[in-house]
């Protein structure tokens, strides 16, 4: 069984989307042999092993990545009329997976398995139509969803679809390797966010923080250089939130090694790059990978979050109770809560048993031999 990973993401880019489809296809490339991972060209035609490094991952699976110039309007069907001439003949014990809904529908009559993974609700009539129309094709086999949030959402909109053809696979993230260097050290107090500044993702509460606790310097990996002017111009006679913009993906977790405190603070609506609500049902990357660094995590205390984050692994705040945030960012500064180490052990402990790229993947492999050995 070969696996054809359709992805359309940009390979490389800044984005989570690529992080999760490389790292996924690297831990299934030690379980399958034949993984295809197709995406598109980022601006630099870096060599595959190069993208590979940038990603810290040596796996033996392909990347096809199509390079052409996409328009707006143009972009998805000029991505699949090239893709349609590239693709390589799959056999039928073959599978063709991924997140990109319009490579799957144009695939949907091939006579291959298909297994669909969403990580929103479609957010357009369009999108809805296809993925009814996908889901109804007899190759259509299974949808993964990254929540059961989003899986309850969809029993309740898709009434053909039932508990049994959707399967809930979190998000992940590699062990950390913590001998890791630092990217820097002082003797301030320093809480690090990493991830995009997109509305409702935390840089609101985090300026509100910054106000209210100047003796704490707040460290914002992440964001784009208009973003990152746009929040700056907010801020007045503060010199402790300091923006570092996109780093390689690679240098992250030096990071988040030089943070005594990371923090999640999603606001009660959180927005996708498409200006999309996702706060239902995302499954953030960077929770994963604040548990992989063994460093105390603030987090939001809303539903999602809850399906991976609790009490006893780390401290949850509501998103409009700033003086949670500040007592929890003063506890662990002052070291006055004697579980705090008790519960970064605990998020490290859940990170391993159930959450790392490599459990996601044999999870998904048994579900694809099940489900294909049934066919």
């Amino acid at each position: 069984m070969k696996i054809y990973y359709f992805s359309n993401s940009i390979i490389p880019s800044n984005q989570a989307n690529t992080v999760h489809v490389m790292k996924m296809c690297n831990a299934l490339s030690g379980l399958v042999n034949g993984v295809i991972l197709y995406g598109r060209q980022g601006e630099v035609n870096f060599s595959n092993k190069h993208v590979k490094q940038q990603y810290d991952v040596d796996g033996d699976f392909e990347i096809v990545r199509i390079n052409q110039k996409f328009t707006r309007k143009t972009g998805n069907l000029q991505y699949l009329y090239t893709l349609n001439k590239i693709m390589k003949d799959p056999e039928k014990d073959d599978v063709f997976y991924g997140r990109d809904l319009f490579s799957l529908f144009m695939l949907r009559n091939k006579g291959i398995s298909i297994f669909y993974e969403a990580h929103a609700f479609p957010f357009s009539k369009l999108r809805v139509n296809m993925e009814r129309k996908l889901v109804k094709s007899p190759n259509f086999k299974k949808l993964i969803v990254i929540s059961e949030s989003l899986k309850k959402k969809y029993i309740r909109e898709f009434p053909n679809l039932t508990d049994e053809d959707i399967s809930v696979l979190h998000d992940g993230a590699d062990i950390t390797e913590i001998e890791v260097n630092a990217k820097f050290k002082d003797n301030n107090f320093n809480v690090g966010y990493v991830g995009s500044l997109y509305p409702g993702k935390g840089m609101e509460i985090i300026l509100e923080l910054s106000k209210i606790i100047p003796d704490v310097k707040f460290h914002i990996i992440g964001g784009s250089v208009k973003e990152i002017k746009d929040w700056k111009d907010k801020i007045t006679n503060q010199s402790n939130i300091i923006f570092y913009g996109q780093v390689p993906f690679d240098q992250t977790e030096s990071y988040r090694q030089a943070m005594d405190v990371l923090i999640a603070p999603y606001s009660n609506k959180v927005y996708s790059k498409g200006n999309q609500e996702i706060t239902q049902w995302m499954s953030p990357l960077k929770l994963f990978e604040y548990m992989a660094s063994q460093k105390p995590i603030i987090a939001s205390d809303i539903p999602v979050i809850r399906e991976v984050l609790n009490k006893d692994n780390s401290f949850l705040c509501h998103p409009n109770n700033l003086d949670c945030w500040k007592d929890n960012i003063n506890l662990i500064k002052n070291k006055s809560e004697e579980n705090i180490e008790k519960k970064v052990r605990n998020a490290y402990v859940d990170l391993v048993d159930n959450y790392t790229w490599s459990a996601r993947a044999v999870k998904l492999k048994r579900i694809l031999d099940f489900v294909v050995g049934k066919v």
